[in-house]
């Protein structure tokens, strides 16, 4: 994954391995780049995050997500992730 030149991300972002001890995948974000929400990996393959990298909580994201009720937010009502189950074996911590 490679966020450059002040790109944004909403949401949650995993990046996976299935080898995590020796990963063929990186994560590098650069010159303002943004992430409101989550991330979220299993390696730590981490090649850089300079340059005004930011993480940003947005309570709204972060609702839409989980379903939750807020007064100026409203409810999860309709929205697709509130039907997320978790799934026996589905994962694994190392």
């Amino acid at each position: 994954m490679v966020m450059n030149a002040k790109s944004k991300f909403y949401g949650l972002l995993f990046s996976y391995d299935s080898d995590p001890d020796n990963p063929s995948f990186s994560i590098s974000a650069n010159g303002g780049a943004q992430v409101y929400g989550s991330l979220l990996a299993n390696h730590d393959n981490v090649t850089s995050m300079n340059g005004d990298f930011g993480f940003i909580y947005d309570e709204e994201i972060i609702c839409d997500i989980s379903g939750c009720v807020n007064s100026s937010l409203g409810t999860g009502g309709s929205n697709p992730f509130i039907s997320l189950d978790i799934i026996p074996g589905s994962w694994k911590d190392w």
